[in-house]
């Protein structure tokens, strides 16, 4: 604990998330210490139809082999044949996913063909059974908290002392 805020500490590593509450305000907030050095986007935008250029980890080339699965054994949750959801590899909480929405980089083609609800539905399957409250939302760019510029979106189930945590015990 310091002067403005009380910490406590969840998981180890890169796995680690903290919770924070305000001393003089008692508002509470999570944070994951370790993303300061990923707010970066490097990644480069595909154009649709071009394969000169690498794609991005969320595209269908490397989605596999670079996202963690969800299963041990080894599989994710796939939905509707694009939405794809797997582990945050920088969790805030209990449980903390990623859904990649598209296979496109270009945010007006997730509307078309029920690809919301497609990772909606994902989503729900990666969170159920967490028991609390849950969140999702859909990052795209730095300004909604993204660094990836694959559309996407994030869910998350609560952690607190009085739950069990899966980076925790």
């Amino acid at each position: 604990m310091n002067a403005l805020f009380q910490v406590e500490e969840c998981g180890s590593g890169e796995k680690r998330f903290q919770y924070r509450r305000d001393l003089l305000t008692n508002l509470q907030c999570r944070i994951a210490p370790d993303r300061g050095g990923n707010r970066k986007i490097a990644v480069p935008r595909r154009p649709d139809g071009s394969a000169d250029e690498v794609p991005c980890v969320f595209c269908p080339e490397r989605i596999l082999s670079e996202t963690p699965p969800v299963f041990s054994d080894g599989s994710r949750i796939v939905v509707g044949g694009e939405s794809i959801t797997f582990p945050n590899m920088y969790p805030f909480a209990r449980t903390h996913v990623v859904t990649v929405i598209t296979e496109a980089h270009d945010p007006a083609t997730i509307a078309a063909g029920g690809r919301i609800a497609d990772a909606l539905r994902g989503q729900v399957a990666a969170l159920s059974g967490d028991g609390g409250y849950v969140s999702c939302n859909w990052n795209h760019l730095p300004s909604a908290g993204a660094s990836m510029l694959h559309p996407h979106m994030q869910g998350d189930g609560g952690c607190g002392s009085d739950i069990s945590c899966q980076y925790c015990d």
